[in-house]
């Protein structure tokens, strides 16, 4: 069994190691982006971008963490991940982002054709 368990583990980190690594890297950027605001040195436009997005990425996972360390929290995390609207994984950590839901084209009746009701 242990074995096992082992191999998944070994699964998982390979899975994972990558965003892992990749998470680590944009903290680092966030870190180096929040040091150039503190001097007062201009950001890019796109520096910003990269810098809101890591900064709603800590603000995700830092309540998160704070669940997880109360007693049962982990139990109240799941629920938490399931319930809510949004998710709590850091971005490097999501799959491709969903498809927006495709509008739904509504038939109109043709102005020749009576409009059909169903009986039953």
């Amino acid at each position: 069994m242990k074995l096992g368990r082992a191999a998944r583990f070994s699964s998982l980190l390979d899975r994972y190691y990558g965003r892992l690594r990749r998470e680590v890297r944009e903290t680092g950027e966030l870190y180096h982006l929040l040091a150039r605001v503190a001097r007062r040195q201009p950001l890019t436009p796109e520096e910003r971008r990269r810098m809101r997005a890591q900064l709603i990425d800590v603000a995700k996972v830092l309540p998160a963490l704070a669940i997880f360390a109360a007693p049962g929290g982990m139990f109240l995390l799941i629920v938490l991940g399931k319930v809510l609207p949004f998710s709590l994984l850091p971005s490097a950590f999501q799959e491709d982002p969903p498809a927006p839901p495709q509008p739904v084209p509504v038939p109109t009746p043709e102005a020749d054709e009576p409009a059909r009701r169903e009986v039953g």
